[in-house]
């Protein structure tokens, strides 16, 4: 990750931090209908934002995922590899964090459950903290707190 800050481009092309926030890959059509799936959804992405504050940045809807239901992503100079890295060298002065997106999945089964979730009233607080965990897990980060993770689930599966 040092280097290709470093390097920047190759062959006249520029390097692209594929955990950055927006790759800019997709096509017209699929930034058209996820544009369209925020607006529509835009109460239960403030939802799991409020939920979720002092965690994350922002919560957005995804172009890039197609079988996970969230990932993180960065914004800023950052990343989530440069701040385990960071985190990792010795020193007891604080350690910089990236700026964290939580990007959900708008075609998977777990979006179409929280939007009924959501229709019916219901709190997304755990789900919120589900997935944010999850994501950490997908990224290889540590869990804050693994009893309480785990709770979550039973309850939520007991309420299945």
């Amino acid at each position: 990750e040092f280097c290709l800050q470093m390097l920047q481009q190759y062959d006249e092309k520029p390097f692209k931090n594929i955990a950055a926030g927006d790759l800019d890959l997709g096509d017209e059509e699929e930034k058209a209908a996820v544009k369209e799936k925020t607006e529509q959804n835009a109460g239960l992405l403030s939802a799991l934002k409020t939920a979720l504050e002092g965690k994350v940045e922002d919560v957005r809807l995804s172009e890039r995922l197609v079988t996970y239901p969230v990932c993180l992503t960065t914004e800023g100079a950052v990343s989530l590899e440069m701040e385990k890295t960071l985190g990792a060298m010795p020193g007891n002065g604080p350690k910089p964090k990236a700026r964290r997106i939580l990007e959900l999945n708008p075609n998977h089964n777990l979006f179409a459950a929280m939007q009924r979730r959501q229709e019916a009233g219901e709190s997304l607080d755990d789900y919120a903290d589900i997935l944010y965990n999850q994501a950490l897990l997908i990224e290889g980060l540590p869990v804050e707190d693994p009893v309480a993770l785990t709770n979550k689930i039973a309850d939520l599966l007991a309420r299945a």
